[in-house]
């Protein structure tokens, strides 16, 4: 069970919560995962890649919270999270629009392609998140398993595939050639990462998600998900010393794996403290916060 809040929050605490449980912590999480991509892949960032993600993330997940209001998901839950999302329905619906809004004045610059990758990124995510299902009018989010996998194609594509579409323009079939094999080798480490960094949040979210969802540590329990997730980043940080130091013309920047290796270790370090008493802001504000110290890795001790 998660602890609430009790009385009045200071001015400082409420400023917190309205950055963490506001989304614009996680928003920019996806801007230093551009980055990480823009170092790993060796070009420069367009500001309006900047804009796109982050109002996108916080559209996507202001919408997500305030439909789960709206349907009145487990009211009675103390999550701080949860109880701060339904003092807040407004404020939600209007970062919301103000998402959509930043992202749709800069998304006009972008190539057809990269229009191409958003578009696809925004079906797959309102359908993640809207209750568009037949039956109790469910979302696909409410599937267990379909939760975390959508989620870590989603982040893949909107932080590796919408900048290198705008700035490459490749075709369908120069996408899959060999040509972009180093970027699928990215967006793989990529994927497991993200998909490692997301098990923890449903651990957390195990009494919320009672009744609704049998989500992956309901069935595997808690401390075999953990290690899941530790495992999945071991195994990026495999993957990608194997990409970068036994390939040859492996186009990433000579000795990103050290950094992304070092980097794995502090998140290993982290996830495998988590367990579902944590406080919230384990969760929130360390976990998915392990994502911006990612580029600041990349540049200070790759290369």
């Amino acid at each position: 069970m998660q602890p609430s809040i009790k009385g009045s929050p200071s001015v400082a605490t409420s400023l917190f919560h309205f950055y963490l449980f506001g989304n614009v912590h996680i928003s920019l999480c996806a801007v230093a995962l551009v980055f990480s991509t823009c170092t790993i892949l060796d070009f420069h960032v367009r500001p309006e890649w900047l804009f796109v993600v982050f109002g996108g993330t916080l559209f996507l997940y202001s919408y997500q919270r305030w439909i789960g209001v709206k349907q009145k998901e487990n009211i009675h839950y103390k999550g701080l999270a949860h109880q701060w999302n339904i003092r807040n329905q407004n404020i939600l619906l209007a970062l919301s629009v103000a998402g959509i809004v930043l992202a749709g004045i800069a998304i006009f610059s972008f190539s057809k392609q990269a229009w191409f990758v958003v578009l696809l990124t925004g079906f797959l995510s309102l359908f993640y998140s809207a209750p568009i299902l037949r039956g109790k009018r469910r979302r696909v989010r409410d599937i267990g398993g379909a939760k975390i996998l959508m989620i870590a194609i989603t982040w893949m594509l909107v932080c590796i595939w919408i900048p290198v579409a705008d700035k490459f323009k490749p075709s369908l079939v120069q996408v899959f050639s060999s040509e972009f094999s180093y970027v699928w080798k990215w967006s793989l480490v990529t994927f497991l990462m993200i998909f490692a960094l997301t098990i923890p949040f449903d651990v957390r979210d195990i009494e919320f998600d009672k009744g609704v969802l049998r989500s992956l540590p309901m069935r595997i329990g808690e401390k075999s998900a953990v290690r899941l997730a530790t495992l999945l980043l071991l195994i990026s940080a495999i993957v990608f010393w194997r990409f970068e130091s036994n390939i040859v013309h492996n186009n990433f920047p000579n000795g990103a794996w050290r950094s992304y290796v070092l980097w794995s270790i502090l998140a290993i370090g982290i996830l495998s403290r988590c367990n579902s008493k944590r406080h919230e802001y384990y969760f929130s504000f360390g976990i998915d916060g392990l994502i911006i110290l990612l580029p600041f890795f990349l540049a200070l001790i790759g290369n």
